[in-house]
């Protein structure tokens, strides 16, 4: 039943959300963005709108998966960039936040990397964790 509803969402890999910190390189500039979820083939990301990427649609990625004690190392290709407004949180009631969501496919990592995040992915929906459908979006309250 779940792999049909992977179909039905157009995804071939299981998405699994993570929360964690990870810092992007653009060039000479590094960012800070949060990972939402992480798939094997790649990631999704959050950020204030301030952090923009320019045309450049190559990034360096540096971050870690829970229960993994390694930072993992990858290059990625920017697929789809997206902007949000996430409802007001209690820091600001009266106001809406604007967050740049980003979807990055995994270029190039080392094996070991690729395998650990596989292993991981693989790992928690086994153990059900629930995962990401389109559309669905985590907002936590550090942003």
């Amino acid at each position: 039943m779940f792999y049909m509803n992977l179909l039905r969402d157009q995804r071939c890999h299981p998405r699994v959300p993570v929360g964690t910190l990870c810092t992007e390189l653009y060039g000479n500039l590094e960012r800070q963005s949060l990972v939402l979820d992480v798939s094997d083939t790649g990631l999704r990301l959050q950020r204030p709108v301030a952090h923009t990427h320019g045309n450049n649609r190559i990034v360096q990625l540096e971050f870690d998966v829970p229960g993994v004690d390694e930072i993992i190392w990858a290059k990625g290709l920017v697929c789809f960039d997206q902007f949000w407004s996430l409802p007001a949180g209690p820091a600001a009631p009266e106001r809406s936040r604007l967050v740049h969501l980003s979807g990055v496919q995994i270029l190039a990592a080392a094996q070991r990397h690729l395998r650990l995040l596989r292993d991981f992915v693989m790992d928690s929906w086994m153990r059900g964790v629930e995962p990401i459908r389109p559309g669905r979006l985590f907002a936590p309250a550090i942003l």
